[in-house]
């Protein structure tokens, strides 16, 4: 019995020191929370709540929250109309706005629905990006570091530097006519694999891809950014961060 509980003790010892993060260890919890619209899993949210692998959070209308990812000073802040899950690097956002903010050289990854950012720092300047997804349409902006887009479907990664904005489309409808992601400047300079913009009213090829995204200047996308959100956002930060 002595040498069997012995084995035993010493496998469970090498699981800790080698094994994977246990799939219900903590990955997040709540730091602030306004309104009374916030939910988890269809129960009220509420601050200091622990969030696990697969948690669902819901904002309703008037209602925003703060979420600290655990282990790390990486801070998310969701607004009304937002459902995200959580996921065991990062999460999935399925409709609504999150601002993401890093606290270092860390790296978060978020997962749209035809889509996924990388949010991570740049030139010594941490990560700091704003995400917003509204039916088949997207925004990525970026505030410091940088923000890096795959899309569904395409091996072409899409760089979004600081002071920049990315918009995603997926459309359903043919409005697009390239089969290809396309990425343009400002200018309207191709920085990505189609070499012209997508044309409305013409189909896509059969079996094509129609999902687009063109990188703009914050300048010519600050309407679409939403400033109110960074201002609220720095409220939050100030009265609950870390």
């Amino acid at each position: 019995m002595l040498s069997a509980l012995f084995v035993f003790y010493c496998t469970t010892l090498e699981q800790r020191a080698f094994g994977a993060t246990p799939e219900n260890a903590p990955r997040a919890f709540t730091t602030a929370i306004t309104g009374a619209n916030a939910q988890v899993n269809g129960a009220r949210l509420v601050p200091g709540a622990t969030l696990f692998r697969g948690d669902v959070l819901t904002l309703g209308p008037d209602s925003s929250a703060a979420v600290q990812i655990s282990g790390k000073n990486d801070l998310l802040i969701a607004t009304p109309g937002t459902e995200l899950v959580i996921e065991p690097e990062g999460i999935k956002l399925r409709a609504g706005r999150v601002r993401v903010r890093l606290a270092g050289a860390d790296t978060f990854p978020v997962t749209g629905p035809f889509f996924h950012v990388n949010v991570a720092a740049s030139v010594g300047n941490s990560g700091s990006a704003e995400i917003l997804v509204s039916g088949k349409s997207a925004q990525v902006a970026t505030v410091t570091g940088v923000s890096d887009i795959l899309m569904d479907g395409s091996d072409a990664l899409h760089r979004v530097d600081a002071g920049k904005m990315a918009m995603l489309n997926d459309a359903e409808d043919g409005e697009f006519s390239n089969g290809r992601d396309t990425s343009l400047s400002a200018t309207g300079e191709s920085t990505g694999s189609s070499s012209a913009p997508p044309k409305p009213g013409k189909p896509a090829p059969s079996g094509a891809s129609r999902k687009t995204i063109y990188i703009v200047s914050a300048a010519v996308g600050a309407a679409a950014i939403g400033v109110g959100l960074w201002l609220s956002s720095r409220e939050m930060v100030s009265r609950y961060g870390p």
